[in-house]
């Protein structure tokens, strides 16, 4: 089995220099996910990204259900309160030349 990289030297002092490279190793097996989703077969890939579709809109519903239910929906003051904190954006037109 070879480690891919250099051996061990010895140096002029008489110890040994030992510098391995590790990059042939983890080129070998170190994919990216990315690498490994886009090898999958494209039937698999298309079930994987309705799964996560369905996942984060099953999460949407349970959320709101769950705000509901222990009382964190926002009242009309706390509606108004965050109306006036958000920034308002003002166009202003130009002279034209």
């Amino acid at each position: 089995m070879s480690l891919g990289g250099k051996l061990p030297n010895a140096s002029r002092s008489g110890t040994l220099d030992v510098k391995y490279s590790l990059e042939p190793i983890l080129s070998a097996i170190g994919m990216s996910l990315w690498q490994k989703f886009l090898n999958l077969r494209p039937r698999t890939r298309m079930l994987i990204g309705l799964g996560i579709i369905g996942y984060s809109g099953m999460g949407i519903l349970i959320s709101n259900g769950a705000e509901k239910r222990f009382g964190f929906v926002a009242n009309e003051e706390e509606k108004d309160r965050l109306r006036r904190i958000i920034p308002k954006i003002r166009t202003i037109d130009r002279d034209e030349k």
